[in-house]
């Protein structure tokens, strides 16, 4: 009985390197294809060009210039400028940049093998110095899943040109961490590094450092403190700890040099002034309320992480004897990890969901390790663990199988975007020096691939920066979305006409809502405004129409500041809307003003709610400004 087991496990041994490698090229070839069908979108337009006109000039307003494609030396001065005058992250810079000013084969070409390298270095973490024998082809293919389900915006981070930036610093953040993860699994106490790898792991934690703001400052605070522990641990040992720490302290050392560089940027003040003046303005009380309405929406991004991180810490706590200690060490490190860096966003202004990218890793991480340890405690009990085994297997199975039914869907999507992007610039190439507009894009980004959830087209606006930037690179007078007829929208909960009457005309922006209010006689004008929409990444989109309109008014009847207004980032979507009103709307003055709006998307939703008035049974009321607020017709930003 003996000999055919031993068979049985050579021949695995033998097959597990060709499955992996033909898993591997599967995955290669697929992601491949995502990305040929990836077309230019936002600010690829702008960085594909050369560097003589500044970025942080556009962002202050001055119309984009005709630049030629980027080449080598721009690809170079850069980040020189960009840290000059806009932020820190040369790194970043330099990634997308190269990518940007290469053949379009090299994007297509090198964006697979980052995927497919997190994927590697997120199961390697996961195994430790046993990742040779643990790693396996359904293994490596169920994280390329995880990775695409948990990431908060996966098309953001690979599927955005511009977002390669993100995507190498995920990758070099995995591999800087993996030589302290194997120490602390195996100390290797009489393995001295040679000066080469000491140089080399020194500019690769550089390199980390300068590529983004939160990455390389969770990373740095790692192996600082993993240095610590190494030392402590080798006076402990004594004679035996005989090994150099030179390797680990140069690259503890490169990652924090490379945090000093990024946050000491001249650029990055200036950045903060022109994007984030309201917020600079801000106190503690009023960042911190910000901050905590803004959880319920982040936590609901991290549902697969926290979804196997709480089957993992029950099965273990239920089966053992001591539930603390077999919960991994790692795990709670992960854990703490991601903490720190969701806490570091109470100083920043509502990131965007790519932002959070290491956070779902780190939280990823530290379930899967638990996972692990749940899985192989299960296995020692098989005969009274079954059932919960069964669970496991059935679980991953439609996973699997969710994941699968994911890919036809997402490359009919990439396959439409591509074909509309396609038919855009044969107009371009046929129109120079013409006025062009569009049609908007036939499909907007998801979270999970398709261009993200960023995918930040053009503007029925041609003064938005990214239509000039359209404009610049195919020589054309003006680039816009083709202007969308005048809608009417119907009122709900007013407290004077009946729920139907039309009293709203509206004409949308990308980011700016152009409204002409129309009130019922007798009714004043409104000082206050409030638009509830239920769009993506809103939870009521996905409701039927009667339960959203229900929700809206129970959400309604609640006094500003109860508790019902926590649920209103978990359901619905907010940005910022330019207000305007005219003498054509019964008379009353001209005026133009801003506000938040839960939920600034295309109108192409059925479910826009505008209410004016200041009744008590509004909540979330922003008024506002008491002066009066102009758009200049060249770059749409507002002036007082």
């Amino acid at each position: 009985m003996g000999e055919p087991q031993h068979t049985i496990k050579a021949h695995d041994d033998r097959s597990r390197p060709w499955s992996l490698g033909i898993a591997v090229l599967l995955s290669y070839v697929v992601l491949a294809w995502f990305c040929a069908h990836t077309p230019y979108i936002s600010d690829d337009y702008f960085f594909s060009r050369g560097i003589e006109q500044p970025f942080a000039e556009i962002m202050a307003g001055a119309p984009v210039r005709s630049q030629p494609p980027a080449s080598a030396m721009d690809v170079l001065r850069r980040p020189l400028q960009m840290y000059g005058s806009w932020d820190g992250r040369v790194g970043i810079y330099l990634v997308f940049g190269s990518i940007l000013a290469a053949p379009d084969w090299v994007y297509v070409a090198v964006t697979p093998l980052l995927i497919l390298g997190a994927a590697f270095c997120l199961l390697t973490h996961v195994y430790g110095v046993s990742w040779k024998e643990d790693i396996t082809a359904s293994r490596l293919l169920l994280t390329l899943g995880m990775l695409a389900v948990a990431l908060p915006s996966f098309g953001d981070i690979y599927f955005w040109r511009t977002g390669l930036g993100y995507a190498a610093s995920l990758l070099g953040a995995l591999v800087f961490l993996l030589p302290y993860r194997f120490r602390l699994e195996e100390p290797s106490w009489n393995a001295p590094h040679s000066p080469v790898w000491i140089v080399a792991f020194f500019l690769l934690g550089l390199f980390v450092g300068c590529i983004e703001f939160l990455t390389p400052i969770l990373c740095a605070m790692l192996a600082v403190a993993a240095c610590g522990y190494f030392c402590c641990r080798g006076r402990k040992e004594g004679s035996r700890a005989r090994g150099s720490l030179t390797l680990y302290i140069a690259g503890a050392a490169g990652i924090c040099l490379g945090c000093l560089i990024v946050f000491l940027a001249p650029g990055n003040a200036h950045r903060m002034l022109l994007r984030t003046p309201e917020f600079l303005q801000l106190g503690l009380t009023d960042k911190i309320t910000a901050f905590l309405l803004h959880q319920p929406q982040v936590q609901g991004l991290f549902w697969l992480p926290y979804l196997i991180l709480g089957w993992s810490v029950y099965t273990l706590c239920r089966r053992s004897r001591a539930p603390r200690r077999r919960v991994p060490v790692l795990t709670w490190v992960c854990l703490a990890t991601a903490v720190l860096g969701q806490g570091a966003y109470l100083f920043a202004p509502r990131p965007p969901q790519r932002a959070y990218t290491m956070i779902a890793v780190f939280l990823l991480a530290g379930a899967l390790i638990a996972a692990r340890q749940a899985l192989q405690m299960l296995r020692s009990q098989k005969e009274n663990a079954c059932a919960s085994l069964t669970l496991a297997c059935v679980a991953r199975v439609f996973f699997a199988i969710w994941c699968l039914a994911l890919i036809p869907r997402e490359m009919l999507l990439f396959q439409t975007v591509d074909a509309a992007c396609r038919e855009r610039d044969a107009l371009y190439a046929r129109s120079a020096g013409k006025a062009v507009c569009v049609p908007p894009l036939p499909v907007r980004g998801d979270r999970y691939m398709v261009l993200g959830s960023y995918q930040q087209d053009m503007e029925y606006d041609p003064a938005f920066w990214v239509n000039q930037a359209v404009a610049a690179m195919w020589h054309l007078k003006s680039a816009a979305l083709c202007p969308r007829p005048e809608r009417r929208l119907a009122a709900l909960g007013l407290p004077q006409g009946p729920l139907d009457e039309p009293i709203l005309t509206a004409r949308q922006y990308w980011d700016r809502l152009n409204v002409r209010l129309a009130l019922p006689p007798g009714q004043a004008h409104p000082r206050k405004i409030y638009v509830y929409y239920f769009g993506n990444p809103g939870l009521a989109r996905y409701l039927p129409q009667s339960w959203a309109d229900g929700l809206v008014r129970w959400l309604g009847r609640g006094e500003p500041g109860s508790w019902r207004q926590w649920l209103v980032p978990v359901f619905f979507a907010q940005a910022t809307a330019s207000l305007t009103w005219t003498e054509d709307a019964d008379g009353l003055g001209e005026g133009r003003g801003t506000a938040k709006l839960w939920g600034l998307y295309p109108l192409d939703g059925p479910f826009w709610l505008v209410r004016p008035g200041a009744s008590a049974a509004s909540f979330d009321l922003l008024p506002l400004r008491d002066t009066a607020v102009c758009t200049t017709p060249r770059t749409g930003a507002e002036t007082p």
